[in-house]
């Protein structure tokens, strides 16, 4: 994809103002002086904090803009959308107020902005609705890989080590750890949409991105019966399976009915269903009703097992 990293400093940012106070503390009164901004100006960052915005707005600029606001409460290093603008906020060394705990004084945060067809409803806990899941999880997936750019750049300019406990951490996990204050996110969008994303495979793509430069390859991954149907290279391959599965009660959704049932498998899991079911082993009577991960037996095995016997 490859990113535009555009410097549009938040200037009337009460933190911005503040670093830019810190920078000169030789001149400060020594009451006056914060080691908290000096620290993170001389050392630099320590780490890098993923987060979501939290509301449906798919523009990195009009977030930008709130920052910038002599009244704000909060402020980041980054914004970044879908597309791969990424607008920079600060200098990346600025302590800044975006985790509400310690990891400010160690930490870069980084706001990936959210797709348009979402609301959160603030009488359910902000729980995420979400009007056209295509569009949505397109955008989501064209954050994150901007974010595994971008986080890879910076490590490789911090000399940071990705996979290394508490580098790389997400709002969320700030809380978790003591750290930060009480957000869900990022993964609270990337469970919404039933997305395969984690922190840990974030951090892995991360790390996967500065040694190769480029993405490792994304698993296809079903959400409902109707996707595998939709899926124009494999589907007719594949559905007639599944769904004998399904109908024998061997493969249990999680949810819904008909091309609506939730099944949530990668293409790795229903092409080693398909195989298995090729090969009989689900006709027998006394078929035991299992719950296995077919995930974990592996993509090579299960790419060259239903090459053999589509052959």
């Amino acid at each position: 994809m490859g990113y535009i990293l555009t410097q549009y400093y938040t200037t009337k940012n009460p933190a911005y103002i503040e670093n830019v106070v810190q920078s000169d503390y030789q001149t400060l009164d020594y009451g006056r002086r914060d080691s908290r901004y000096i620290n993170f100006q001389k050392n630099g960052a320590q780490g890098l904090t993923l987060h979501s915005i939290g509301c449906a707005q798919p523009k990195a600029k009009p977030i930008a803009d709130n920052f910038n606001k002599s009244t704000a409460q909060a402020s980041v290093h980054a914004v970044l959308q879908s597309d791969g603008t990424v607008l920079q906020l600060c200098p990346w060394n600025y302590r800044m107020w975006h985790v509400g705990g310690s990891a400010n004084n160690t930490h870069i945060g980084v706001e990936m902005c959210e797709p348009a067809c979402i609301w959160y409803d603030a009488n359910n806990g902000y729980k995420v609705h979400i009007n056209d899941v295509p569009a949505a999880t397109e955008y989501v997936r064209g954050t994150y890989r901007v974010a595994v750019e971008l986080f890879a750049d910076l490590c490789r300019q911090l000399k940071l080590d990705p996979l290394n406990d508490g580098v790389i951490i997400s709002h969320s996990e700030a809380y978790k750890r003591g750290l930060g204050s009480n957000h869900g996110d990022p993964e609270h969008l990337w469970k919404a949409l039933n997305l395969n994303y984690t922190m840990d495979t974030f951090r892995h793509a991360v790390d996967y991105y500065m040694r190769h430069g480029t993405h490792e390859e994304e698993e296809m991954r079903y959400n409902t019966l109707g996707d595998i149907k939709a899926d124009k290279n494999n589907g007719k391959y594949y559905a007639p399976a599944i769904e004998k599965l399904l109908a024998k009660g061997l493969l249990t959704g999680k949810g819904g009915t008909g091309d609506e049932t939730i099944i949530d498998l990668g293409e790795d899991a229903v092409r080693l269903l398909v195989v298995l079911a090729r090969a009989g082993v689900f006709d027998k009577q006394d078929t035991p009703k299992v719950d296995i991960d077919y995930t974990k037996l592996g993509k090579a095995v299960a790419e060259e097992i239903f090459q053999r016997l589509s052959n």
